[in-house]
């Protein structure tokens, strides 16, 4: 009957939004579309323009959502909380009652708070703020990988690990582009300051500084993407033949989604979290941003919570305070990991909101 078909369709409705909460927003959207769009056109022998046709509304609209909720809305949520965080500690030290005293959740926590305190401070084009550097930095990535790939199947031949170190090798020597893209979409541009003054502390020893992180979050990124698949592979190998002959076709992708959510919580949120502090710290310090301060305005760099300097009680935010901080990771902080999931889960919402809207992948 139809009633018995309901709660299979709610099922699978439901596995719909999880897919895309877990797999649709990836941090390399950009590059993960353009790849795609390349390889639809090889497979179909149609012009790249055509397909884009094809997609279009649907595209503009999840990828423009996606660049400020996953993007901007991020940096800016991970920024405000570390300087909330360092606040706290400062007071913690010298407060009579540190028990009393506790970080409190970030403006940003609240999109729509988070957008009119933005709109008010630089206008409406916060939106799309750091835009052209966003483009640069993944067409950058996107043709150096393809150019890699290329090199290493020459070396090496059509092996399956070729594709993956092309594409964290081209995340580590464009590190730097990644960090002018972090720096257009949180600094506010000042007549005052010559151009060049961004790009002064742009020298080997910035690259050396960046590559590990920036190799760290690519590689779960890769990991992410591949999941699915792993997991699949995985099963076949380890689960007995007929204990998957008799499982449910929903079982196997509910694990996959259980440990998806478990690696993205544990290690790719603390790894973003990590790349962002770090690069922050390569930024000049006077530098206004976009982040909400604690004075009610738009914070300056120095007042962010990420140098050793900025806060006198609090130990482990400096550059080369060992090697969990350099990272810029903090394990106490947790919170910000869970405001990030938070924020992750709204801004799938939108994109599965327009995918049902629109009737597009």
């Amino acid at each position: 009957m139809f009633l018995d078909q309901i709660p299979h369709l709610l099922c699978g409705f439901l596995l719909r939004y999880l897919n895309v909460l877990l797999y649709a927003s990836s941090d390399n959207y950009f590059f993960v579309e353009a790849e795609r769009l390349l390889h639809e056109g090889n497979r179909r022998n149609a012009s790249v323009i055509s397909l884009m046709a094809v997609r279009g509304l649907a595209k503009i609209i999840k990828s423009s959502t996606h660049y400020f909720l996953g993007h901007i809305m991020a940096v800016v949520m991970i920024l405000e909380s570390q300087t909330l965080h360092t606040h706290a500690s400062a007071l913690m030290h010298t407060s009579a009652d540190p028990l009393n005293i506790a970080a409190p959740a970030p403006v940003s926590r609240s999109v729509l708070s988070a957008i009119i305190f933005m709109v008010c401070t630089v206008g409406l084009r916060v939106f799309f703020k750091g835009v052209k550097a966003a483009i640069v930095y993944n067409v950058s990535v996107l043709l150096l990988t393809l150019f890699l790939d290329k090199i290493g199947r020459l070396l090496f031949g059509p092996r399956s690990f070729v594709p993956y170190a092309a594409r964290l090798l081209s995340s580590i020597l464009l590190s730097s582009l990644h960090l002018a893209w972090t720096q257009a979409m949180i600094c506010i541009p000042s007549s005052s300051t010559p151009a060049s003054s961004s790009l002064e502390k742009s020298s080997p020893s910035t690259w050396r500084i960046l590559a590990l992180p920036s190799l760290f979050l690519t590689a779960v990124q890769i990991l992410l993407n591949n999941f699915p698949r792993l997991f699949l592979r995985l099963s076949l190998f380890l689960v007995p033949e007929h204990v998957l002959r008799n499982a449910q076709p929903w079982q196997p992708k509910l694990a996959s989604l259980i440990l998806v959510t478990l690696c993205r919580l544990l290690l790719y949120f603390p790894a973003r979290i990590a790349l962002t502090l770090t690069e922050v710290r390569l930024l000049p310090e006077g530098d206004q941003t976009i982040i909400p301060s604690v004075r009610g305005r738009g914070a300056r760099i120095g007042e962010l919570g990420v140098f050793e300097h900025s806060s006198p009680g609090v130990s482990g935010v400096g550059v080369s305070s060992g090697l969990g901080t350099r990272f810029g990771l903090d394990l106490g902080r947790w919170d910000t990991v869970l405001w990030l999931w938070e924020l992750h889960v709204k801004n799938s919402l939108v994109q599965f909101a327009v995918k049902a809207m629109m009737g597009r992948d």
